[in-house]
């Protein structure tokens, strides 16, 4: 019972100490506030907070409420000790907003309140200049990593949230109390330092929304702080300064709100292409809710409208782009040697980009401010998307073409440049075109025809490149590689079938090459369409002309595939299959990086294989084919590591195809 005692009384002693230590800091606190603002010697009330407070681990929560509260306490008593020392503040306060959990309601969270309160006071009462440049900093410094008592990475997003809604609101508040003739300059730092937030947030899904909303919310809240009066400046003097400041803090907000749009599509796109293809596949046009994000994301919705009411005219936006973009191509002579002029488009479209920096809320110059073109461009289509009014959107396959080579060509010649968003917006156009194109087979066809070969073959590798870039964004890829076959099969088949062979023969991505066979297999096997064979067969026709059409030369054979197996096709074929097999199987062994695109080329023979089988080249090179595989197999049939097991099952699978072809 003694020792039980003992126990209890040591417990009270040990917890009366701790309860000294905090109060003892209290006081120690209290009093060089005191002593501050008695000595106005500002720097050593913030040398003693730094000491006392900068180690947060050195207090349990209890404890650390008891701090923050005095500190508002004091805070909100000195006035004068927030104007000269309040700027160091935030800095040491930050972390404290970091607890072992999460908790909801958001009050209920420690410290929490105690933190907002402070800021509150500081953002009231504080320098306001000093504050802005401390919050800016904080804002650009802070990282969810920073937070290193829990590790679930959903809680560690959570904390980052709160603490950067608790540095924009101190921006915000800093900005308004401001008093400047110039308040550009300080909106301009604040512009900065969310900029970097959202580039920061960009690739990271749980924080996307959450940095929309922030913006959005800055943007829409945002109020010129007031005009300070300046004695020497003269009323007209002092009227130009406001207007020009005026003209200055809406173009920076405009800049903002379009460009944050681009920044965070850069690797996550509104997924349009996807939605709107499989909307026109399904062919359910009662769906209005076809468009996911309509739904998922309401606060883009809200980011257009704003938009629009800083009149920004978005479809001008669009119209202008078609407009200058056919201005871009006028002038090439598409009669030239199709590599030198690929070239010489190549260059044009990117000097063009340099020169217009569309996906910037500068112009090329760097010096004056604009509306970020791409971030104009995606909101407009995103609006569109949401109110179910893609039938709006008035663009022609031609103005689609053009467009794309200006928006995606630089990104093939530079990364830098890549935007997955914009490539998602492109492909969803041309999905928009080839939908007004069904009024008649014969419209698209048309058109596509009236195309340089060269811009075509451009606009193609475009889709590839699109293809790649999204490869695991499903929707996007799969919406590319559709709209690509669809195109294929209303191009002329001498440009389709050169494009597809020159691309297996030479694109350095066996990934995009298994997709491109595949799109080869469609367009060799599958029967042109009735309404495209009337179009064939009615096209040079004429209903004066007594005379039939002619015949065609007997070698030709007659056939309604959209690209003929021709004996030169053949051969071409049989190459490229070598080739693939030479570079699959060597010394036994398999290469992955080539396997699947060996196993395509296989199973587009298996498709083609009623034309191949009198071809003695094609039997040759099954046979050479299944002897190296019968090699490979017994060079790894012992093997028991997971390359081996790995190589085991990848020969099943040639095994599988070659039996197929049965030769």
């Amino acid at each position: 019972m003694s020792e039980e005692n003992d126990s209890a009384t040591h417990s009270e002693s040990e917890s009366t100490i701790e309860e000294l230590e905090v109060d003892g800091v209290i006081g120690i606190l209290e009093q060089a506030a005191e002593d501050a603002v008695e000595s106005k010697d500002w720097l050593s009330y913030s040398t003693v907070l730094d000491y006392y407070l900068s180690d947060r681990e050195k207090y349990n929560t209890n404890e650390q409420e008891q701090l923050l509260s005095s500190l508002v306490q004091t805070l909100s008593t000195h006035k004068e000790l927030v104007y000269h020392a309040g700027w160091d503040i935030p800095g040491l306060l930050i972390s404290y907003i970091d607890q072992d959990r999460v908790t909801s309601p958001l009050r209920t969270l420690p410290c929490l309140s105690q933190v907002m309160k402070c800021f509150e006071v500081l953002a009231l009462k504080g320098n306001h200049k000093e504050l802005l440049l401390k919050g800016c900093e904080l804002l650009t410094s802070i990282k969810v990593e920073d937070h290193t008592y829990i590790d679930d990475v959903s809680e560690k997003q959570s904390y980052y949230q709160i603490k950067v809604h608790c540095l924009i609101e101190l921006i915000v508040t800093s900005l308004r109390n401001i008093h400047t003739l110039y308040p550009s300059r300080f909106l301009a730092m604040a512009v900065t330092a969310l900029f970097n937030v959202i580039e920061y947030c960009k690739d990271e899904a749980g924080l996307r929304i959450f940095v929309v909303k922030r913006a959005y919310s800055f943007a829409r809240d945002y109020s010129a702080p007031t005009v300070v009066d300046v004695p020497d400046l003269t009323e007209k003097e002092l009227k130009k300064i406001i207007d020009d400041e005026a003209y200055l803090q809406r173009r920076l907000l405009r800049g903002f709100l379009t460009q944050f749009i681009c920044i965070l599509s850069t690797t996550y796109p509104f997924g349009m292409s996807g939605d709107y293809a499989s909307y026109l596949a399904a062919g359910d046009k009662s769906n209005n809710d076809w468009f996911y994000a309509h739904q998922a994301y309401p606060a883009y919705s809200r980011v257009s409208e704003l938009v629009l009411a800083f009149d920004i005219d978005l479809h001008q936006k669009l119209r202008d782009y078609v407009s200058s973009s056919h201005e871009l191509f006028k002038d090439f002579d598409y009669k030239e040697d199709q590599d030198e002029l690929t070239a010489k488009i190549f260059s044009a479209i990117l000097k063009d980009h340099e020169a217009n920096a569309s996906n910037s809320m500068l112009d090329g110059s760097g010096e004056k401010l604009t509306d970020s073109l791409d971030g104009c461009l995606l909101l407009y289509s995103y609006l569109q998307c949401a109110r179910n009014a893609c039938d709006e959107i008035a663009l022609t396959f031609n103005d689609v073409l053009v467009c794309t080579l200006r928006s995606v060509v630089p990104a093939m010649l530079n990364p830098v440049y890549l935007n997955s968003g914009v490539q998602d917006m492109v492909v969803f156009w041309a999905w928009v075109a080839l939908n007004k194109s069904q009024v008649g087979v014969k419209s698209l066809k048309l058109e596509i025809s009236t195309i340089s070969s060269t811009l075509l073959k451009i606009y193609y590798q475009c889709l590839l490149f699109i293809t790649l870039s999204q490869w695991q964004i499903s929707g996007v890829r799969s919406a590319t590689l559709t709209l690509f076959t669809k195109l294929l099969t209303h191009t002329h088949e001498k440009i389709a079938y050169e494009f597809i062979h020159d691309t297996l023969e030479n694109f350095p991505h066996e990934a995009i090459k298994g997709a491109v066979i595949g799109v080869l297999k469609e367009l060799m096997t599958k029967e042109r369409s009735s309404s495209m064979n009337e179009e064939l067969d009615l096209s040079k026709l004429d209903v004066k002309d007594k005379k039939g059409p002619e015949l065609p030369p007997r070698e030709v054979k007659v056939t309604n595939k959209y690209i003929a197996l021709t004996d030169e096709r053949v051969s071409d074929l049989l190459k490229l299959v070598d080739t693939a097999v030479d570079n699959t199987i060597v010394n036994n062994r398999l290469n992955q990086e080539t396997f699947g695109t060996l196993v395509a080329y296989l199973n587009l023979l298996v498709a083609l294989k009623q034309g191949l089988k009198q071809n003695p080249e094609f039997e040759k090179l099954v046979k050479k084919t299944t002897r190296l595989v019968d090699s490979a197999e017994r060079e790894i049939k012992d093997e028991q590591q997971s390359r081996g097991l790995t190589e085991k099952n990848a020969v099943g699978i040639l095994r599988v195809s070659l039996d197929r072809l049965d030769v």
